[in-house]
């Protein structure tokens, strides 16, 4: 057997009073820490309990987290923003994603559905980096996907770059961070409808309208 599972054994029996942390790489989540986490909850359950992924999902909570010992070890995973340390659905999400599939795009839609709710607001520096501009794109195809509608692709860009658009985008709260973090819509609307054929043409026609209309403003 695996030292791993014996050491964990013998700390959920009482043997020892904790689980060394030789089987770790220090005490950052996310990586190598967050694979043996994993594979650790995996064994409590899929060994230990000889649960099916079924039963998992249904019974898998926080009670069997402190039942099972594993509140430190789940510490050791690298969670989204979108989603609370110890997530039991995010920690099933890993065990099992054809099960339980959490995507970055399921997460930023949930996340933007509580925006538009007034649950909540945008997480800080949600939209920051690559991988916010990412979120904000997930979010802008919910937005067009749910709340307007257009019938070609350059009906689309001809919206966004007009002060309807912007209004439109301000009432579904994305034309502030985008204007705070330097987004631009153009470029998120390109990255959303790039697979349609004529989106690379309406993107280059557009944003050369745009960046004339800026210089013709400031002269």
């Amino acid at each position: 057997m695996n030292s791993l599972y014996i050491a964990y054994e013998d700390y959920l029996i009482g043997r020892t009073p904790a689980l060394s942390s030789y089987y770790f790489y220090g005490s950052e989540p996310g990586g190598a820490n967050e694979k043996v986490a994993i594979q650790l909850i995996r064994y409590a359950i899929e060994k230990l309990l000889n649960w099916t992924v079924d039963t998992t999902v249904k019974r898998f909570d926080e009670y069997m987290i402190r039942q099972l010992k594993l509140e430190r070890i789940i510490l050791y995973i690298d969670y989204p923003t979108e989603v609370k340390k110890g997530s039991i659905e995010y920690i099933l999400s890993l065990l099992y994603p054809a099960k339980m599939h959490l995507s970055q795009r399921i997460l930023a839609e949930r996340i933007y559905r509580s925006v538009l709710e007034d649950e909540e607001q945008f997480p800080r520096e949600y939209f920051s980096g690559t991988s916010g501009f990412q979120r904000f794109c997930h979010c802008f195809r919910y937005l067009i996907e749910h709340y307007k509608v257009f019938y070609t692709i350059e009906e689309a860009y001809r919206f966004f770059t007009t002060i309807e658009g912007k209004n439109f985008l301000a009432l579904y709260r994305l034309k502030v961070p985008a204007e705070q973090l330097g987004i631009n819509i153009l470029d998120a609307l390109y990255e959303i409808s790039k697979d349609n054929e004529h989106s690379q043409l309406y993107y280059c026609y557009y944003s050369f309208m745009e960046k004339e209309s800026d210089s013709f403003s400031k002269k």
